[in-house]
């Protein structure tokens, strides 16, 4: 989703969620989310099916005043829906968050085999419905200047037609190119409008991954933390606090790094998939592992570890500063090794999840020191820098929406506000421009290291780190001055086995 401003909505207490199709799977989860978050419920579907919400709801203990079922034939546009909209109006309801279930009604078959009425009917609901629903509410949230709508759609409507769906697959094309135009329409209202497909949705159907990315992503959040909050409470591990909410957002979202449901629930599918065993704790240690800021942290640490590698194979080094950055780089070689065993653990003790090819080019970062006590001809070697390939991952953050994202988690949302209208002025190439950057500087460095190991001892030319930089530069720029080269078997092959292994990923190239 293209970056823009929403405007804050109301106060939940004092706001209501519509949301069409409640009856159904999709639509449930949408209304549960909103309802987690504090927002009051309308729910409309068939008459028929409304009578389960009671019980599909009854958990959440919602107060009989927050939840409206209005059973509506919504397949009627110009009647359904008008009568819909005029009824909230008299009611005086603040409807601040528009969910439309647009993918409902899926009618397949051969095209010429089908019913016209039926097909009427699916056009009316998917299309129809939504699109007034889009122009009635859309109105009075521009006229608030504040609201949120999002739309839901269906894999078939990103194709260029389906056999046997060709009907369907069209409605959902036009949810895509309605949601995609109204967002432009509305980009300076301070209304948000996304579109969230189905295949989205986390390999359990949760909507945590799928709804983060979209204008309503903060129900996810909000909800999640009320939920944190209250399994803490009846853990007794805040049962001194009155009132538990209000426990900061902050450290409420640290909790929820050890106790996310929807990450247990994405972890067991996972096990479940490749195989092997959840070992105690490994669902909190895999989350905490694959967190942004951890993520963030892990790739200072070895920006930390690189900066004392070339400085203590720069010219002029005492000993004794040596020894203290041979402790530091040993300190930092610790943790990555017990990053290492806990993602080993967080794989069940797979002994097959060793020869992931991450896990070999971590396995050889930390080896040397691993080895250093026991094999005296290990001696001064060095691989730390091969985690410079795991950092490759940090460059996903590198994009519009995931760039404000990261900055909120590293910085608070609070202080990255400060900083978004500077954000607001970074182009997508730009970013483009950093990734394509970062993995050419992995490349470089990995190199230009891997030529300083093999050569520092029997070849003169390669005496400091510079050296070993200078070589790389004009090796992988294929300038090839010649008045540097190696002279080790193993310093000649580097070249080889970076062409062959290190290949810019498709997402950091310019203008892909």
């Amino acid at each position: 989703m293209e970056y823009m401003d929403f405007s804050p909505l109301p106060a939940p207490e004092k706001s209501w969620a519509l949301v069409t199709g409640a009856a159904t799977g999709l639509g449930m989860k949408l209304a549960r989310a909103s309802a987690r978050a504090g927002y009051g419920l309308i729910l409309t579907d068939q008459a028929a099916s409304l009578p389960r919400l009671e019980s599909d709801l009854e958990d959440l203990k919602i107060p009989s005043s927050r939840v409206l079922k209005m059973p509506m034939n919504l397949a009627d546009p110009s009647e359904g829906v008008a009568l819909l909209h005029s009824q909230i109006r008299e009611e005086d309801l603040d409807v601040c968050i528009l969910m439309v279930c647009s993918d409902q009604y899926s009618y397949t078959g051969n095209f010429l085999d089908q019913r016209v009425d039926n097909l009427d009917k699916m056009l009316a609901l998917n299309v129809g419905a939504t699109t007034v629903l889009c122009r009635l509410f859309g109105e009075d949230m521009q006229r608030a200047g504040r609201g949120r709508i999002l739309l839901i759609g269906a894999p078939p409507g990103a194709s260029l037609g389906v056999a046997g769906a060709c009907a369907f697959a069209g409605s959902m094309a036009f949810i895509r190119t309605l949601s995609n135009g109204l967002r432009k329409e509305f980009a300076d209202t301070g209304v948000g409008i996304s579109c969230m497909e189905t295949s989205t949705l986390g390999r359990d159907g949760s909507l945590t991954q799928a709804l983060e990315s979209t204008c309503v992503g903060f129900l996810v959040k909000e909800g999640l933390r009320d939920e944190a909050v209250v399994r803490l409470s009846e853990r007794s591990i805040i049962s001194h606090i009155p009132h538990p909410t209000n426990l900061s957002s902050f450290v409420c979202s640290f909790l929820l790094q050890d106790i996310d449901q929807s990450w247990n629930e994405e972890y067991l599918r996972l096990a479940q998939e490749e195989n092997f065993t959840p070992l105690p704790f490994a669902a909190e240690i895999d989350r905490f592992q694959h967190a942004p800021l951890s993520e963030a942290t892990s790739a200072l640490l070895v920006g930390f570890a690189l900066l004392i590698y070339v400085f203590a194979r720069s010219p002029g080094v005492s000993e004794g500063t040596s020894r203290v950055l041979d402790a530091c780089t040993s300190a930092i070689n610790a943790i990555f090794t017990l990053d290492y065993l806990g993602r080993w653990w967080c794989r069940g003790l797979r002994f097959s999840y060793l020869f992931n090819p991450i896990m070999i080019a971590d396995l050889l970062s930390i080896l040397p020191f691993l080895l250093r006590p026991w094999v005296p001809a290990v001696g001064e070697l060095e691989l730390t820098f091969l985690k410079l390939i795991r950092v490759q991952r940090i460059y996903r953050f590198f994009r519009p929406k995931a760039f404000k994202s990261f900055l909120r988690i590293l910085l608070g949302p609070e202080e990255a506000q400060k900083y978004e209208s500077g954000v607001r002025e970074v182009r997508p190439y730009q970013l483009q421009v950093l990734r394509t950057f970062g993995v050419v500087f992995t490349l470089l460095f990995i190199t230009a290291a891997l030529f300083y190991e093999a050569e520092q001892e029997e070849n003169a030319q390669f005496g400091d780190i510079f050296s070993s930089f200078y070589f790389s530069t004009i090796a992988l720029s294929t300038v090839g001055f010649g008045d540097i080269a190696p002279l080790t078997p193993q310093g000649r092959t580097v070249p080889w086995q970076q062409e062959s292994q290190m290949e810019i990923p498709r997402s950091c190239r310019i203008g892909v």
